[in-house]
């Protein structure tokens, strides 16, 4: 499809509206894109140290290191009771009761109780560092009304 014609004026806005396109793109790092090291910056920018997440940018280096302090510190008595891996586990009785669950791996579930109602589980053994070992129930008559860990 042939250009229609362009006069003078128009010739000279063109070139002069292509030219500071072109500035604007040099200034970029040419090629439309961005160079390595305003990319570099902007991931810089973006990420924020969090809870226990430290940062450290390397400009000469190149690098972004993100650190995590208190590697168990996502453990929970949650989550490391729902973990623990019954097949091997000796379970010891009182009164009818189920007392104590030992596990293979070293740790120990104690439970407790205040009639028929179980009102203590703890955790002990080789337990991760940091988290809760105890779980406390509590009742109003026969209905469980809260759960505390301590």
């Amino acid at each position: 499809m042939a250009r229609p014609p362009i006069t003078a004026k128009g010739e000279l806005l063109f070139r002069q509206q292509l030219n500071a396109a072109l500035d604007y793109v040099e200034g970029l790092g040419g090629g439309g894109g961005l160079t390595t090291e305003q990319v570099d910056d902007r991931v810089a920018a973006l990420l924020v140290e969090g809870s226990n997440i430290t940062l450290t940018y390397d400009d000469g280096a190149g690098t972004l290191t993100i650190d995590a302090a208190g590697g168990a510190g996502s453990d929970s008595f949650e989550t490391v009771n729902k973990n623990l891996d019954a097949s091997n586990a000796t379970l010891g009785y009182s009164s009818g009761n189920l007392t104590t669950v030992t596990y293979a791996n070293g740790i120990t579930k104690t439970l407790a109780y205040t009639g028929d109602n179980l009102t203590t589980v703890t955790l002990s053994g080789s337990t991760p560092g940091g988290i809760d070992l105890v779980k406390t129930l509590s009742y109003t008559g026969s209905d469980l009304t809260g759960v505390a860990y301590s």
